[in-house]
């Protein structure tokens, strides 16, 4: 079982990409593999970006009033626990950490990696290994929309799903305090439940992300990438396997496939 991690938290005004600053920092010499536990849970977080992007390198919209944050991890620093496990606690972890913020909204988990709530995007979640390197590092990037303006027209995928605020779900005025405030709450949030993974508690993170599925027993449309058009398969999503792979039951032959990897979407008028 993990002890916890020590997050130490370094806050930048303004920065390009959080992502690449970490990954600049693990291609570095500055990381010394026998010095590994210093930077287990090393945080960059900011308060605007210059050059933010997602999925796919998409451009995520970076603006004031957002929270732009991302975590170094080190696998061999988290016993028992592989990356899809990591990849599912963490979305929990921050959905858990953004309901304090929103204790009125429903919100979801659009498979792999977004947070969502009256069908509107207000998080995105990147997940990067980086095998092949001492201890192999994962970085954990992290943006919400806090209190941001999201200029729409800067965003290629705005077609999947609408991007959304807190402040404007929740009609709250939210301030750079909040956003540090959040910031800690995940890191909390992602600690405990890597502890409890740790701890064979896995389970029970599991089930609670599969119960928060946007678009379960619904019938949706599995793409390689939204933009492409081009459809790998449509049925119902009746969730994830173990793996977290994608599971899609065909209309016609009741066929249930896996489906590692992909972006899902369904009509916006039908979502929940």
């Amino acid at each position: 079982m993990t002890t916890g991690i020590n997050f130490a938290v370094a806050i930048v005004k303004e920065t390009g990409s959080t992502n690449d600053d970490l990954e600049a920092l693990v291609k570095s010499d500055v990381i010394r593999p026998d010095a590994l536990s210093n930077f287990h849970g090393y945080t960059e977080l900011a308060f605007s970006q210059t050059s933010g992007h997602g999925r796919f390198e998409r451009v995520w919209d970076s603006g004031r009033g957002g929270l732009y944050q991302s975590t170094l991890l080190f696998m061999e620093k988290l016993p028992g626990v592989n990356f899809n496990m990591l990849t599912i606690t963490t979305a929990v972890s921050v959905l858990s950490a953004i309901e304090k913020y929103a204790p009125d909204c429903r919100l979801f988990v659009k498979w792999p990696n977004d947070i969502t709530a009256g069908g509107r995007k207000i998080c995105g979640i990147l997940m990067k290994a980086m095998p092949g390197l001492p201890g192999t590092p994962v970085i954990i990037g992290v943006g919400v929309n806090v209190f941001n303006q999201v200029d729409e027209s800067k965003l290629r995928n705005s077609n999947i799903l609408p991007p959304g605020s807190l402040s404007e779900l929740t009609s709250e005025s939210f301030g750079e305090s909040d956003i540090t405030a959040l910031s800690g709450g995940i890191l909390a949030e992602l600690d405990r439940n890597l502890q409890r993974a740790s701890a064979g508690e896995y389970g029970a993170i599991f089930a609670e992300y599969n119960s928060k599925l946007l678009y379960k027993d619904e019938i949706i449309t599995l793409y390689d990438r939204v933009e492409d058009g081009r459809a790998t398969a449509e049925g119902r999503f009746i969730g994830l396997d173990e793996n977290g792979f994608l599971l899609i039951e065909d209309a016609d032959t009741k066929a249930v496939r896996p489906y590692p990897s992909g972006e899902i979407r369904k009509l916006p008028s039908l979502s929940k």
